[in-house]
């Protein structure tokens, strides 16, 4: 006789809110909805939703996006963040419509027609983009390779070939699969045109929400006229991927939305008050430009070749600002002073490890007791909760699990205790703002990565932080050159590396570091050692997916071809890499933390070595 056990119950019970949040069909006729409804939201004031639309806004799977916070935990020292994704996705949605009404009129004195049925695509599209984010923010982009191995792939791997967020891979698994979503978009559909197919409408929005400029669906790529439309509204709404240009009205909206709720440009006022005053100016000129349909005709510019390029007018005397100047300015304020702070750095990190074993969890429990598509749902109905409910699912998931045995569900070393470590650090969900405050005093950098003696309601002693950059990174090549006695990354060996330790990091930094196998071997170690197992208790390892983004990024703009031109794309990147977190009793002296983290960071970089060497050796 099986037993049922509380995890089983609870796996249940997320099935359950998904079918009967999310999976349900919601059957309103268009009659029946008001004919509009208005907003007033910051930045654009006063905005209205006409009633075909509304259908998509009452949608359980679309008002989920109120609870979900655009900067997820950002809010802990910047309170005013606090914005949501549904403001954000009505913001976009509003531009789109303005941008589709001066792209009519341009396209039409060339003797082309936007149709009625493209345009709802494309306000769909901006207000679908970011339907299938999860709370937390861009934190779990760091799982989203573990995501789709444990659960999406059910319905075909191939739809996920590059997708790199999980918001987009949710995204297009709601589009295809899901009942609720797809019945609304029929309906809307059906008011302009009765003659459709609703298989190609969902491939168009997914593929202007992927922004992959060859799209992965055949009748797409074999549609002249299809494909053109497609990439035409990807370039207003995103950066289709190795395509310059577009105007990226979803950047536009948030740079604005973020720099207004964050009050980012107060942050530099003190120390820079003509860059302040520069930025202020560009900001200003941006809000007239997406308030104003004049101005924002005089500032788009469109291209006719085999494609139509739209984009953002450069130089005309008729201008009073390079708008893509303006763009990147902001957006640099922004990633140096709210996004890519330490503080951010160390929050997201925890999350993936916390969001990570609680996934493993729910996909070992339905491995046992449901069927794929099953588990497939449930994983998804976590990933859909809004940031509290997600915190307090997390924590439901990870303390059940401390009192169940782990070979109930088939969960062996090194991941079982992995696990067991996950649940120890749960506390830190719960003081979130202290930890964020402790770490602003503390200015960890480079020169100065310590973080000393902070202690946790919940957490038993203390907890010493150690930050680790990508120079990291270059003692790894340079250790690896030499055990070879030749310049080992050149040639195909580069390519290696990067696909072994940054793309693979950057869409599942856990799995792909090996996390779970260094963290409990390196334990085991220290039990051994009678200097550190008399009062260290436990020693973590939380890998920073964002800088993996980060060196992605760079890698793929720079092209290194050598070891050289390869630390200089870890040179560009100075958010923290990997944070080593070390619990005691009592109080580490700063010698010892010294030491035991240099202990750490060495084991982590022989294991590291190894992990690159076997997978060059597959080549």
């Amino acid at each position: 006789m099986s037993i049922i056990t509380p995890l089983d119950e609870l796996f249940y019970d997320l099935l359950s809110d998904y079918e009967y949040k999310f999976e349900k069909k919601i059957d309103v006729s268009l009659q029946a909805l008001p004919s509009k409804f208005e907003y007033i939201i910051p930045v654009y004031r006063r905005i209205e939703i006409e009633n075909s639309i509304i259908y998509l806004l009452i949608l359980p799977l679309f008002q989920r996006l109120v609870n979900i916070k655009q900067l997820a935990h950002t809010y802990t020292y910047l309170l005013g963040a606090t914005h949501s994704r549904f403001e954000h996705s009505l913001g976009v949605a509003h531009l789109m419509k303005k941008v589709l009404k001066v792209l009519k009129k341009k396209l039409k004195s060339k003797g082309i027609e936007i149709s009625r049925l493209g345009e709802t695509i494309a306000v769909l599209s901006a207000l679908l983009h970011d339907l299938g984010h999860s709370g937390w923010g861009h934190a779990l982009d760091g799982i989203v390779g573990q995501v789709i191995d444990r659960g999406l792939e059910v319905i075909g791997r191939t739809l996920f070939a590059k997708i790199e967020k999980l918001d987009i891979a949710i995204t297009v698994y709601l589009l295809h699969e899901n009942y609720q979503l797809r019945y609304a978009i029929c309906n809307i559909v059906r008011k302009f045109n009765e003659n459709f197919d609703i298989n190609e409408v969902i491939d168009q929005i997914a593929a202007i929400i992927e922004e992959e400029w060859y799209p992965r669906y055949t009748h797409i790529r074999n549609n002249p006229s299809i494909l053109r439309f497609v990439r035409l509204i990807m370039l207003v709404l995103g950066a289709p991927h190795g395509i310059d240009g577009g105007l990226n009205i979803d950047r536009v909206d948030w740079l604005q939305r973020d720099l207004h709720h964050t009050e980012a440009l107060s942050l530099i006022s003190e120390s820079n008050e003509i860059k302040c005053k520069e930025l202020e100016r560009c900001l200003e000129i941006l809000r007239r430009i997406t308030n104003n349909e004049d101005m924002l005709e005089k500032y788009i510019d469109i291209l006719f070749n085999d494609d139509i390029i739209v984009r953002w007018k450069t130089s005309n005397k008729d201008i009073e600002v390079d708008i893509n100047k303006c763009l990147n300015q902001i957006r640099s304020i922004l990633y140096s002073t709210v996004y890519e702070g330490l503080e951010r750095s160390f929050i997201d990190s925890t999350l993936i490890r916390l969001a990570y074993s609680a996934i493993e969890i729910l996909y070992r429990v339905g491995n046992k007791i449901a069927s794929p598509p099953i588990v497939a749902r449930v994983l998804l109905s976590y990933l859909l909760q809004p940031d509290d409910k997600l915190r307090d699912y997390t924590q439901k998931i990870l303390s059940l699990m401390a009192w169940i045995s782990p070979d109930l569900y088939n969960i062996r070393e090194p991941l079982k205790s992995f696990i067991e470590r996950s649940v120890r650090l749960l506390p830190i969900l719960d003081n979130l703002s202290m930890i964020v405050h402790k770490l602003k005093c503390n200015h960890l950098s480079t020169n100065n990565p310590f973080v000393l003696n902070i202690e946790i309601p919940g957490i038993e002693g203390y907890i010493a932080l150690r930050a680790l950059y990508c120079s990291f990174l270059k003692d790894v090549l340079k250790n690896v050159k030499d055990k070879k006695d030749k310049d080992v990354l050149k040639n195909m060996e580069i390519e290696h590396f990067y696909h072994s330790l940054i793309y693979n990091s950057r869409i599942n930094v856990i799995d792909s570091l090996r996390i779970p196998d260094i963290e409990y071997l390196f334990n085991k170690e220290l039990e051994k050692e009678r200097s550190y197992s008399r009062y260290v208790r436990y020693v973590y390892f939380l890998p920073n997916y964002y800088a993996f983004r980060r060196l992605d990024e760079g890698f793929l703009k720079e092209k290194p071809i050598t070891l050289e031109d390869l630390k200089n794309v870890f040179d560009n990147v100075k958010v923290p890499l990997m944070f080593i977190l070390m619990q005691s009793s009592p109080k580490l002296q700063e010698n010892d933390i010294k030491k035991l983290s240099d202990k750490a960071v060495n084991f982590l970089r022989t294991n590291i070595e190894n992990l690159l060497q076997e997978y060059c050796n597959l080549y």
